[in-house]
Parts: structure tokens; C-alpha cells; sequence
């Protein structure tokens, strides 16, 4: 557990030469990772400032196979924050067809209780996957890993434009479901900066593949 802890924190076992990004185990060259977030919305227009979002602290860890299945309590901390702007959520809006004024009109929606334009839910929701690569601890000889869904999630707080979010991550189970098959269930919540109430709270599923 101790081991566990230490590569999670160093950030053992992933080159992140180059701002190379980590999908799940494979890698991504840095160009096209980040260009694949911009077209969702998800990373921010320069450079430099993708490269550091995608990047972060420390990248996904790797630890022994024995020492992965006893993670469950194991508190993988926050990630980085990530604005979240008006052009973010006006990207969003242009993938996914939702254009409710509440989040791409500023004028209407300062005429409401929220004041401002706020993110659609499942926009932070959305972000919890690149920042989950921050914290992430994945196993020795991983083949591939697989979002498996969620349980329990709920959207407790709007996310003004402006704000910052991060996530904080916890491994809840870990539970070997067939030779070298894992799933594992993240208890996650996406915090906004100087808010006691997080944007939402839930439990995330990674299914991972190992060769051993």
C-alpha cells in the first residue's frame, strides 16, 4: 500500500516526454492528443497550456499486479485545477448540439438565479476523464483500460463560467473478475475552487486488461 502510495505520488512508470498523453495505457502523441481535446472543448487554446493540462503534476502511476488488487481505501488525491471558460463551454455546445442559453448566452443568463453562464453538467462530467489521468494508479503489464460507466452520480452544484475544477479521486473496490480482467470503482468528486459543495460526487468504473 505504501509502495502504491509513493508511485502515485512520483509518478512512476509513464514517460511524459514530449507531453506525451496516456489513454488508458496507450500513448498518444502529444500533437494529437491535444488537438483531440480542443475539438471537444476540453483543453484550452495554447499550446503550452494543453500541454500542462494534459500532463499535469504527476501522470498515471504503475504499480505490481499484488499490489493493485489491495488499492481499495487508497486515496489517490486531487489533480490539477482546469478553468473552465466561456470558450470551453461554447465548444461543448458546438459537440454535443446543446445550446441552452443558460450556458451560451451571458446576457440571458445573468437575468436568472445563476447570474452567469454555467457549464452543462455533462461537460464537468467529461472533464473527470483527462484529469482522472492525473491520479490514476493502473497496473503492471496493462493491456488497455475501459470506462465502464458510473454509479451513483449526481450534479450537486453548478459550475459558473470562470470557475476552477479539480478532481479528487479515491479507490472504493477492486474486485479480479477473470484472469488478468480487474474492475475497479473510483469514489470521485469534482471540486470547484473557494466551493464547499462539489460540482458532483459519484463512483467511476475502469475495467482493465493485463497481459499477466
Amino acid at each position: 500500500m505504501l509502495r502504491a502510495r509513493a508511485a502515485l505520488r512520483s509518478g512512476s512508470g509513464i514517460s511524459t516526454r514530449q507531453c506525451g498523453y496516456v489513454l488508458f495505457g496507450q500513448g498518444l502523441p502529444a500533437k494529437l492528443a491535444a488537438s483531440t481535446l480542443r475539438l471537444s472543448g476540453l483543453a484550452a487554446p495554447d499550446t503550452a497550456d494543453s500541454c500542462r493540462f494534459l500532463k499535469g503534476n504527476a501522470m498515471s502511476s504503475t504499480v505490481p499486479l499484488e499490489e493493485f488488487g489491495q488499492l481499495a481505501g487508497t486515496d489517490l488525491g486531487p489533480s490539477e485545477w482546469v478553468l473552465v471558460d466561456q470558450a470551453r463551454i461554447d465548444a461543448f455546445a458546438a459537440v454535443t448540439g446543446d445550446h441552452q442559453f443558460i450556458h451560451v448566452d451571458p446576457e440571458a443568463a445573468a437575468a436568472t438565479p445563476f447570474g452567469s453562464t454555467i457549464a452543462h453538467g455533462f461537460l464537468t462530467l467529461s472533464l473527470m476523464v483527462p484529469l482522472f489521468y492525473e491520479v490514476a494508479v493502473n497496473p503492471e503489464n496493462m493491456i488497455m483500460g475501459l470506462n465502464y460507466g458510473m454509479n451513483k452520480l449526481r450534479f450537486l452544484a453548478p459550475v459558473a463560467v470562470g470557475s476552477r475544477v479539480r478532481l479528487h479521486a479515491a479507490v472504493a473496490d477492486v474486485t479480479e473478475r477473470s484472469p488478468g480482467s480487474y474492475l475497479v470503482a473510483h469514489d470521485v468528486k469534482m471540486e470547484i475552487e473557494d466551493s464547499e459543495k462539489p460540482a458532483l460526487v459519484g463512483q467511476f468504473l475502469v475495467l482493465y486488461y493485463t497481459a499477466g
